[in-house]
């Protein structure tokens, strides 16, 4: 369970910048799932995670809701360390739409893995 660290403070204004710098998480195993991480994410850009089944998208928006702490690295809004951020005031402060899509015909209409996307502060 993730609690917040007692000088947390709640986050300041957003403009939404969003920055992965060296972020790893393992799931508490000694390696996998996210390695070293460089991800910037400009204010209104939109991005999509696409990949197969446990390549680590779900985890990516967990990180960055903070459900887990990174095992190494850090992730800043705006230069501000979710960290050190309460909880609270970090979540309310960000929209997340995931959905799944079916495949044309052309790939058997079998169901595409889901997709997390996309992403955009308030």
């Amino acid at each position: 369970m993730v609690s917040d660290d007692a000088a947390a403070k709640p986050l300041g204004t957003v403009k939404g910048n969003i920055s992965f710098e060296n972020v790893s998480f393992h799931y508490g195993k000694t390696g996998g799932v996210i390695e070293d991480l460089n991800l910037h994410i400009k204010p209104g850009e939109k991005i999509g995670l696409v990949g197969r089944s446990g390549a680590g998208k779900s985890t990516v928006i967990n990180l960055l809701l903070r459900f887990y702490d990174c095992a190494d690295g850090r992730i800043l809004i705006d230069g501000q360390d979710i960290a050190m951020v309460t909880q609270d005031s970090l979540r309310a402060n960000i929209g997340v739409v995931t959905h799944g899509y079916l495949a044309t015909a052309s790939l058997g209409a079998r169901e595409h893995p889901y997709t997390t996307a996309p992403m955009r502060l308030r």
